[in-house]
């Protein structure tokens, strides 16, 4: 019994060591440029005849993943990390092993909240938002289904840094991007892939509303880029929200006189396309014919009721509200009136002024 469990712990060494000569050895993963690696190992001490090598590559998105085969060293690649991570790992293809070799890269997120987007017929706006790691000389690198590979040619920034890119494109280009730089003396990168026919969004619609006829009349010009439009009207009738979709660029709706409005208008199309939502419309609620009977009878009809109300109240108390105001009398009257009171109906006569003399008497010698 004894001899028999050696022979089992020693059968299971042999395997062992079989299967790690059978691995190739120092996997290396290098970049030939912002959207190409190259993958090199070295064979196994014991390879298998007629075996290649399968290679699996890893990135950050979902996670992606890709199967290559190859019987050489080395092997080139052109995986979209959809980030700053890429993980590659080679085996054998006639024995499974585990654990495999592999190698690495891990990069910080430069930017954040990308977005790429169809504007026109032949361009795109690129946008993104930046992180703690976003480097100062922040290039940005794309190719178009895989042709010559192209610097962004017009920035945008903010606050001195790359937040945007205007480029040419079409709703059926698929872009590859690379976002490289320098942190702490060494290059680092990101790469992304967006598929454009999934991001069309031109700008608002060009339109018009008039009313006549009580009826609201719109039209529109349509989206310069060619695919089936749908265009949705929003609108508030008396605070109640309300949808129409139309097909062509024309249409028209019935509106309620008193009831105030606010219209928008939006494109959609197949795979989530769409313009930009337009400018608000508002329209105010039109006067209620009850309301001008108002003002042209009642009101005056109130104003003339109030105007005999008050003659009759001021008729009724017109002593207190206009009391009686003294004459006033001449000055020169009433002095004389006064001096006839008091001297009895007489004029008075001043008394006469008598002289003094001193008399002396002088007597004869």
């Amino acid at each position: 019994m004894c001899q028999s469990r050696d022979f089992f712990v020693l059968n299971c060494l042999f395997l062992t060591v079989l299967s790690q000569d059978g691995l190739p050895q120092n996997v290396s993963l290098q970049w030939i440029n912002d959207f190409e690696q190259k993958v090199t190992w070295e064979p196994p001490q014991h390879p298998v005849t007629n075996c290649s090598y399968v290679l699996t590559a890893v990135s950050t998105y979902k996670p992606e993943i890709e199967n290559h085969s190859s019987a050489t060293s080395p092997l080139s690649l052109k995986m979209v990390m959809h980030g700053g991570f890429l993980n590659v790992s080679v085996n054998s293809s006639c024995t499974r092993y585990e654990p495999v070799p592999s190698s690495s890269v891990t990069y910080p997120d430069l930017v954040k909240d990308l977005q790429c987007f169809i504007t026109t017929p032949t361009e795109a706006h690129c946008i993104w938002n930046q992180t703690a790691h976003t480097p100062l000389n922040l290039g940005f690198f794309y190719h178009l289904n895989n042709n010559v590979i192209k610097e962004c040619p017009s920035y945008v920034s903010r606050d001195r840094v790359r937040t945007g890119c205007d480029l040419e494109a079409n709703a059926k280009d698929s872009i590859v991007l690379s976002f490289n730089g320098t942190l702490n003396k060494q290059t680092v990168r990101n790469t992304f892939k967006k598929a454009l026919i999934r991001n069309v969004r031109p700008p608002a619609l060009q339109w018009n509303v008039t009313k006549r006829g009580g009826q609201f009349q719109i039209h529109w010009t349509p989206p310069s880029i060619e695919i089936t439009w749908k265009y949705v009207i929003t609108y508030k009738e008396c605070n109640e929200k309300k949808t129409l979709g139309v097909d062509g660029v024309t249409t028209e709706f019935t509106f309620v006189p008193k009831c105030s409005y606010r219209i928008t208008i939006q494109a959609c199309g197949r795979l989530d396309a769409k313009t930009l939502l337009s400018d608000e419309k508002y329209f105010a609620a039109e006067s209620d014919l009850n309301a001008w009977v108002y003002v042209a009878i009642i009101l005056p009809l109130m104003v003339a009721v109030l105007a005999v109300l008050t003659i009759v109240y001021c008729r009724k108390n017109k002593e207190i509200l206009f009391p009686k105001v003294p004459q006033p009398r001449d000055l020169i009257s009433d002095i004389s009136d006064n001096n006839n009171t008091s001297m009895g109906g007489k004029l008075y006569i001043p008394a006469e002024k008598e002289d003094s003399f001193n008399i002396t008497l002088v007597t004869d010698p």
